[in-house]
């Protein structure tokens, strides 16, 4: 059942590494009548990301890196993660995934196939990021990489599949993409 809705107003909040906006929007309740809503969204855009996979050798790629919004939880800021970025205009979610991976781990992926697709926390954000399942050659693998232009400091870690378990069984990995990767290919195993 599609509902109706109408953006009312429209404000700029922020413009910077991310953006907000503030909607007055006039939204068709359920029950047939119309009530008007004032909601804020960071507007990220999609992103994708790619669990990396050996399967020659069965070792995993996670990338480790700072995060600042976790700096208010007291837990360290420097998370395990899947490779991944933004979309940027004319390229796909795929082109993204293998740009990230040289660029985050100087890994070339040999292939990507698409796990799943889902929106962050659609109260707040419109980001949507496009999760992949890769296989590369993780033989020589590890270093510290990322673009200096974007202040990226990335740690490589090789997983073999017992230590990508211990690492989720051990909540070591703390992000939603990488849990949603992580857990999909452990249901796909």
């Amino acid at each position: 059942m599609t509902m109706d809705y109408r953006i009312v107003r429209t404000e700029s909040l922020h413009q910077g590494f991310m953006q907000m906006e503030s909607y007055d929007i006039d939204i068709e309740r359920f029950d047939g009548t119309r009530q008007l809503l004032r909601r804020e969204c960071v507007l990220r855009g999609d992103a994708a990301a790619a669990l990396v996979h050996d399967p020659e050798r069965d070792l995993w790629l996670l990338v480790e890196q700072f995060r600042p919004g976790v700096m208010s939880s007291g837990e360290s800021p420097w998370l395990l993660e899947l490779v991944a970025g933004m979309v940027e205009e004319g390229e796909s979610a795929e082109d993204v995934v293998r740009r990230e991976a040289l660029e985050e781990a100087n890994v070339v992926l040999q292939s990507a196939t698409l796990l799943q697709r889902y929106w962050v926390s659609p109260g707040g954000t419109n980001e949507r990021v496009a999760v992949f399942y890769a296989t590369a050659d993780l033989g020589d693998a590890g270093g510290c990489y990322g673009l200096a232009s974007e202040g990226e400091d990335i740690r490589v870690h090789v997983l073999s599949s017992a230590q990508l378990r211990a690492a989720l069984d051990e909540g070591r990995i703390a992000n939603a993409m990488t849990l949603i990767a992580v857990q999909a290919q452990l249901l796909r195993a």
